[in-house]
């Protein structure tokens, strides 16, 4: 994936994209995918996820041309994290990819829509 930043610099990233729900994949460390839901949203929705090695999780949310629409950093206690989330009326309908990103590992991308 082909990221660019406010700057103007171009970075790569291998991201694993997931389409499926309550999967763990053993290949991304032990972080699992418990839950995101509503998918499709209508711009509300909950992402709850176990497994998670680190203090914090960075979540990225990315339109389908690899661009960072938002990012934020969130405190994880107990490898868990329960957070609801609420798209702003200004990111638009369709297709969008949720990164998680703990630490090193690799990250695990969700891919959802918004109607």
């Amino acid at each position: 994936m082909y990221v660019m930043d406010d700057n103007g610099c171009i970075a790569t990233n291998t991201v694993i994209v997931g389409s499926t729900l309550d999967v763990k994949d053993p290949g991304n460390g032990g972080m699992q995918l418990i839950n995101l839901y509503p998918n499709p949203t209508k711009g509300d929705f909950t992402l709850q996820m176990t497994g998670i090695k680190n203090n914090q999780i960075t979540i990225c949310l990315y339109n389908t041309l690899g661009e960072a629409v938002s990012r934020h950093t969130y405190d994880i206690e107990n490898g868990e994290i329960n957070q609801s989330f609420h798209l702003s009326h200004k990111i638009a309908v369709g297709t969008y990819y949720l990164a998680i990103y703990d630490g090193n590992e690799k990250p695990v991308v969700i891919k959802f829509v918004r109607h």
